[in-house]
């Protein structure tokens, strides 16, 4: 056992087939963009709305990367791993109308959520890298409105409109160095969410949100980049 432990250590510091190992370890970084989230919502009649139009909102991120850099002769194979949590602040919204109860209405929802991702780097030109990213979310709804003709109604404690809620992500984005410890970024993320629904056996209400994001963030090193060398001939 000790033998595999001593193994699983010297993991990150190998130098194989003359490749250098360059590992980024700890990082934390800010985000911060856009997003186009859109509503399918069906009423308790199981009529879903047709004509949802999506919403412009902002989202904020902060989090804590962990990288794994393997630098390999190849410059389009630069090998990034890297895991990330992050705490998000996500503002969802739609807008509709009934031209049949000339009705007016619109969502408009806060979420704080606990994210986690994982990227993987793809792509190296010059000090450009494209990679792609893949990740779910927990989210608390902190606060929830619905205004009906220029009327609001609080959406607490209303069964679609859960306090937590999950969001399954995936996206790409690009990467560029400003210095030896940092980076900037440019992302895009699509989303969607879990079934939120009234648990009532008469109802049939339903909803799920959709979210398109784009945002840009910079990678800010906390402890350097460490290189090892070691010959293996």
């Amino acid at each position: 056992m000790k033998r595999y432990i001593l193994i699983f250590l010297l993991i990150p510091t190998l130098h194989v087939n003359g490749q250098k190992i360059k590992i980024l370890q700890d990082a934390i970084f800010v985000e911060y963009g856009k997003s186009i989230s859109s509503f399918d919502y069906t009423n308790s009649s199981g009529v879903k709305l047709e004509n949802l139009q999506p919403m412009t909102k902002n989202y904020f991120r902060l989090g804590y990367n962990h990288d794994w850099y393997f630098s390999n002769k190849s410059v389009l194979q630069p090998n990034r791993f890297s895991f990330s949590v992050s705490l998000d602040y996500n503002n969802y919204g739609a807008q509709g109308s009934n031209a049949i109860l000339y009705n007016i209405y619109e969502w408009d929802l806060e979420y704080l959520g606990l994210n986690l991702a994982i990227n993987y780097d793809l792509i190296k030109m010059r000090d450009f890298t494209f990679y792609v990213t893949g990740g779910a979310s927990s989210d608390y709804n902190l606060r929830g409105t619905q205004m009906i003709n220029n009327q609001v109604y609080s959406l607490e404690n209303v069964e679609e409109f859960d306090p937590f809620s999950f969001f399954f992500k995936g996206g790409a984005g690009i990467t560029y160095p400003m210095s030896e410890k940092a980076r900037v970024y440019v992302q895009y993320l699509y989303s969607t969410s879990n079934v939120m629904k009234d648990d009532s056996a008469s109802s049939l209400e339903r909803l799920s949100i959709r979210n398109h994001s784009i945002g840009a963030g910079v990678l800010v090193d906390i402890k350097g980049f460490k290189k090892k060398n070691i010959d293996t001939q």
